[in-house]
């Protein structure tokens, strides 16, 4: 598994992650088997959103 690395990524870039979840609408958009994406806010926070709601994190660990 790649991990990101935080130093790369500039505000506003969209990191996309891969995994076991079953995120058939992100999947059949970009036609790949990216189950996330996500808004890098800066400092090591992103924000998500899930079925239930939207998210802000820092440096989750299964992003790292």
């Amino acid at each position: 598994m790649k991990r990101i690395d935080f130093s790369k990524l500039r505000e506003s870039d969209i990191p996309l992650t891969t995994g076991v979840e079953n995120n058939s609408g992100v999947m059949h958009v970009t036609r790949r088997d990216v189950c996330q994406a996500m808004l890098y806010v800066a400092n090591g926070s992103v924000v998500d959103s899930t079925g239930d709601a939207v998210h802000a994190r820092t440096r989750c660990r299964r992003l790292e």
